[in-house]
C-alpha cells in the first residue's frame, strides 16, 4: 500500500510538471482548471453513496485532503484539524484515491 501511495505522488508531481503548474521552486499552484480535470477523470472511482446514517465524504473533498497530503505532507491528524473530517477516514481513503490516481493516469504520463 505505501507503494501504491509513493507511486501515486510520482504520478502526480508527473502532471504537475506535464502540464507547467510548477510555479515556485519549492510550493504547488494546482489551478481550478487542472483540479477539475483530475477530478473528472476519478469522480466516479472515488466517491461513494450517502446513507441513511451519514453523508458520505464528497469525491471533491477526497481529491482535495489526498492532494494536500502529496503536496505538503502534513499529518493525518493536522488534516483532520484543518478538514474536519478525522483522522481514521483520511488513513483509510487517501491510499485508495492515491492508488485511483495512480491506475487512471499511469498509461498517459508514465513510460
Amino acid at each position: 500500500m505505501v507503494c501504491g501511495v509513493v507511486l501515486a505522488a510520482f504520478t502526480v508531481l508527473l502532471l504537475v510538471r506535464r502540464k507547467k503548474l510548477l510555479q515556485r521552486k519549492k510550493q504547488w499552484n494546482l489551478n481550478n482548471e487542472h483540479f477539475q480535470y483530475i477530478l473528472g477523470l476519478i469522480e466516479t472511482k472515488i466517491k461513494r453513496q450517502d446513507t441513511s446514517f451519514r453523508e458520505a465524504i464528497s469525491a471533491k473533498n477526497r481529491l482535495q485532503i489526498t492532494l494536500r497530503f502529496l503536496a505538503t505532507g502534513e499529518t493525518y491528524r493536522s488534516l483532520m484539524y484543518s478538514t474536519r473530517v478525522h483522522e481514521s477516514t483520511i488513513s483509510r481513503f487517501i491510499p485508495e484515491v492515491c492508488n485511483v490516481i495512480y491506475q487512471t493516469l499511469k498509461s498517459k504520463y508514465l513510460q
